[in-house]
Parts: structure tokens; C-alpha cells; sequence
């Protein structure tokens, strides 16, 4: 794990050295979107509501991100559903979970080529469910790494690969894959999916406005 940081750190105080950024892509937007969830559990499909945002700090490498997601579920049975880094664990059938995620965080970017940014993210996590009479949250932390990429005038791929911890659950792995299709300058549709290593899969779809 502290190897893991340091490497991290390195990582991104040597990009923010040599930052650059590519002109095509545009780190201050936000963005809302339908979630589809296939988890790991007793759950059946659900349908997230998301909502995302980022704000580029001037001429920096900086940035500034957060997302927040909303689900309920309604008579899960009894086990343990994992969701990335945290878990719920319900003892009675026919239980209702209101789950909400919270993430705020700082990433850094430098271009690779002309049109490609490597970037660098560490954010803040909250998972805080409700499930009746019974509520709690956890915090911790994510730190990721990857790639945007302006392939055309008109679409961008992301790649992104992290690690979050949060506490009292175990440390979870994730891959994410984003492509963005950019009506024009302002407005795109954008897609993703997400797997994490508990066997999660996270799916989703939205309107983004770029700034």
C-alpha cells in the first residue's frame, strides 16, 4: 500500500514538471446520467441516477472533480452486496436500501501527443446507505490513473484504471472505459463502463456540457 502511493506521488509530481495540456479537451463541464448497476449479491439490475462534474483551475494542470450517484433498491433478500470499495450486509428479506456515493477530488494532466492527456486523479469517497431503521456511511480515499484521448472532432475516449479503500471494507480495484460523443463544442453524449474487482459491473449513459 505505501509502495503504492509513493508511486503514485512520484508519478504525479513528475507530470506536473512537464505539464501541458491538449487544446481539444476540456476539463471544466458537468454532466448527469442514467447508471445501470449489475452487482455482486442479492440485488436485482438497478437504475442509478448520476451526476458528475469537473472544473479546470485556469492555466494549471489542475482540476477539480466530483460525482455523486443515488439508487434505491427495494425487497432485496438476505447477503451481502458489494459496491466498489464498500458492502451492505442485510439479515432480513424484503429489506429497502436507499445508497448514495459521494466522491471529491484533485487530478493533474499533461499532454502525451497532440491530442492525448495522461491524468492523474485522487479524490475523497463516501458510500452512506439507509436501509430503515438501520443507517451508516463509510469514507476513504481513490487514487487513479489513465488516459483521454480526442481521437476526431467529435469523439474522446477516457481510460482509466484505480484503487479505493475505504474503511471497515475491503480494498477494491477498478477499471473504467469512457467515450464521449461531442455534438459540438458544448454539448456530447457520453457513455462508460466500469468493472470492479468484486465483480460489480457498472454501466451508464448521460448528456454533458462543456465549458
Amino acid at each position: 500500500m505505501k509502495v503504492f502511493l509513493c508511486s503514485f506521488l512520484f508519478l504525479t509530481v513528475t507530470m506536473t514538471s512537464h505539464a501541458q495540456s491538449t487544446d481539444t479537451i476540456s476539463y471544466t463541464y458537468i454532466e448527469a446520467d442514467a447508471l445501470y448497476l449489475f452487482p455482486d449479491g442479492p440485488l436485482d439490475n438497478e437504475l442509478w441516477l448520476g451526476l458528475q462534474g469537473s472544473l479546470g483551475l485556469g492555466n494549471t494542470p489542475f482540476y477539480l472533480f466530483g460525482e455523486y450517484s443515488y439508487l434505491e433498491f427495494n425487497d432485496i433478500g438476505v447477503g451481502t452486496t458489494n459496491f466498489g470499495p464498500g458492502s451492505i450486509t442485510t439479515t432480513n428479506a424484503n429489506t429497502d436500501i436507499d445508497l448514495e456515493t459521494f466522491t471529491f477530488g484533485l487530478g493533474t494532466h499533461f499532454a502525451i501527443s497532440s491530442n492525448t492527456d495522461f491524468i492523474t486523479e485522487g479524490a475523497y469517497e463516501r458510500i452512506r446507505a439507509d436501509a430503515g431503521a438501520v443507517s451508516g456511511s463509510s469514507d476513504g480515499f481513490s487514487l487513479a490513473a489513465g488516459i483521454r484521448s480526442s481521437f476526431s472532432e467529435h469523439f474522446e475516449l477516457t481510460l482509466k484504471a484505480g484503487y479505493a479503500n475505504l474503511e471497515d471494507s475491503a480494498d477494491n480495484v477498478f477499471g473504467r472505459v469512457s467515450g464521449l460523443f461531442k455534438i459540438n463544442n458544448t454539448i456530447g453524449i457520453n457513455a462508460l463502463v466500469q468493472v470492479n474487482d468484486d465483480g460489480d459491473v457498472l454501466t451508464g449513459a448521460g448528456l454533458r456540457v462543456s465549458f
